[in-house]
């Protein structure tokens, strides 16, 4: 017996995507956030006005990877270059905005990269909804999954800022969901697309290779498939796969002299540097740690072992491949030496892990309110409200001003409350943040950070729009962007809302009870 997938119309999808993309771009900082995101923008405006990605000019640093020195004299930048690219049409369309407006064209070509990484943000939780309705789970239960993804998860905080993760999610989960889909040429090659992407953006991805191969073998023998057409799609598969990687490996020989050298050749020099993190040291910190703890940023992982059998029993083969993407991704970066990320507050080196763990509490909805009267379900419900709540806070907090804090207080003997504990910092500088420094102007770690370069990013709440008004916008720009994103936010909502409300009551849903009593869907 084999489940229907979960069918929403276009318009319902289109719907879905401009809530999240409303709320994302709302929520964007407008600004690069780090030297991770300077090195990235670097490259996609050198790609834009010379054809090259060398990030010159900057000073080569044997400790970093943001100015590694090439094989013909140029420094780059050793990330990978995908975001980079993606972004070369936000950064040329925001130079013609530029030199219309008459408008410095680096602070309006961070601000297309910001909004256009929004963007591509909001279309991870879209292809992980369209997967899960592949996987045969009901509409209530798809589009609740990707909202508790896009907003209860890192998603929505690195939504806002140039990094590379939200790429290499889209291309993960794109792959997955492709693969799922059926065994056509096109769709094979497509996913084999997909996952060339992925590693373009994170080289790391390449260890998570064995895993896609094993969920793509589980799929096909629930298909039935003979060995020859197993070995025939295999090649399908692998060539999209084998033209990235031989890409990346051409991109290493120009950049660097050598298809092997990443640009983390002088951070990492041997693996030992690399994974030079006690294990048992790494595993608790990644759950643990007030920085970048899982469980401290998104409770709801807690209800997952207590979701899993369900999961397990319906969904075998997404269970298998999900726990050998949760595993590796935790053992390896719990050896790894940048395990906590650098200055982002959360568990940005797990974010590859989220989409799969949200996949057992999707299929909690899949049932609607019986499972969520139960214990389990409540108790998800409350920690994903939770898991959202401490997302808002961050993305009004400039992470950099915590770890500035906690260095100026170090030098100056001084403890305060909140040291060790960002979120207790963000809380009790949320409103300052919001509303300006009043009380404490003279206090003078405030003073201190108006002595470093652009202070309004550590002084003032990490919102593009509030931001603007304070860099001469005028008032009624910044409103009416706010009314208009604000706008299809809500729209967005209504039409989801109105076809869930249509499939539950006139459209002819196959009941809940039915779904949990089918077998796996394997389309």
């Amino acid at each position: 017996m084999t489940l229907q997938t979960a069918t929403l119309q276009h318009r319902t999808w289109l719907a879905l995507y401009v809530t999240i993309a409303g709320l994302y771009l709302l929520t964007s900082t407008g600004r690069l956030g780090g030297s991770d995101a300077l090195a990235m923008f670097n490259a996609t405006q050198s790609l834009a006005t010379k054809g090259s990605v060398a990030v010159d000019p900057c000073t080569p640093d044997p400790r970093s990877s943001h100015c590694v020195p090439g094989a013909n004299g140029r420094n780059y930048a050793g990330f990978g270059l995908v975001p980079s690219i993606a972004a070369v049409p936000a950064y040329a369309a925001s130079q013609v905005a530029a030199s219309l407006l008459h408008r410095d064209g680096r602070i309006l070509g961070v601000l297309g990269i910001s909004l256009c990484h929004a963007l591509w943000a909001a279309a991870v939780p879209l292809v992980l909804g369209l997967w899960l309705g592949r996987m045969g789970l009901s509409s209530q239960a798809v589009v609740w999954g990707a909202l508790a993804y896009a907003f209860a998860s890192p998603a929505w905080y690195l939504s806002s800022r140039f990094c590379s993760e939200p790429y290499f999610a889209l291309g993960l989960i794109g792959c997955c969901y492709l693969l799922c889909c059926d065994d056509r040429p096109f769709s094979l090659a497509a996913a084999g697309a997909c996952f060339g992407f992925a590693v373009g953006s994170r080289i790391y991805g390449l260890i998570l290779a064995p895993v896609v191969v094993l969920y793509v073998l589980l799929l096909w023998r629930s298909r039935n498939k003979k060995s020859s057409e197993i070995v025939r799609n295999l090649l399908v598969f692998g060539a999209p796969v084998a033209v990235s990687l031989s890409l990346i490996a051409l991109s290493n020989q120009l950049r660097f002299g050598s298809v092997l050298k990443t640009g983390y050749h002088l951070s990492f020099p041997t693996t030992a540097d690399l994974l030079s993190t006690p294990l048992l040291e790494g595993m608790k910190n990644l759950l643990i740690n007030n920085e970048v703890g899982v469980f401290i940023f998104v409770p709801w992982v807690g209800m997952v072992p207590f979701l899993w059998g369900r999961f397990w029993s319906r969904s075998r083969n997404e269970a298998i491949q999900a726990l050998g993407m949760i595993l590796i991704n935790y053992l390896f970066f719990a050896k790894y030496a940048a395990w906590h990320g650098g200055w982002y507050l959360g568990p940005r080196m797990l974010n590859a892990v989220f989409p799969f763990l949200i996949l057992p509490v999707a299929l909690l909805f899949d049932k609607g309110a019986v499972s969520l009267r139960t214990w389990a379900g409540r108790m998800t419900v409350a920690l994903v409200s939770l898991a959202c709540l401490i997302q808002v806070l961050l993305l009004a907090y400039p992470s950099p001003r915590y770890y500035i804090l906690q260095t100026y207080n170090q030098q100056h003997g001084i403890n305060q409350s909140w040291s060790g504990e960002p979120l207790l910092e963000a809380v009790s500088a949320l409103p300052d943040l919001l509303l300006g420094k009043r009380n404490q102007s003279t206090d003078p770690a405030h003073q201190y950070m108006l002595t470093l370069p652009n202070p309004v990013n550590q002084v003032r709440a990490d919102l593009w729009l509030l931001k603007a008004t304070l860099l001469a916008v005028p008032h009624s720009v910044a409103y009416f962007l706010t009314a208009l994103l604000l706008i299809l936010f809500v729209l967005g909502v209504r039409a989801v809302r109105s076809q869930l409300s249509c499939r539950a009551k006139l459209c002819g849903e196959r009941p809940a009870r039915d779904l949990d009593r089918a077998p796996a869907a394997h389309v």
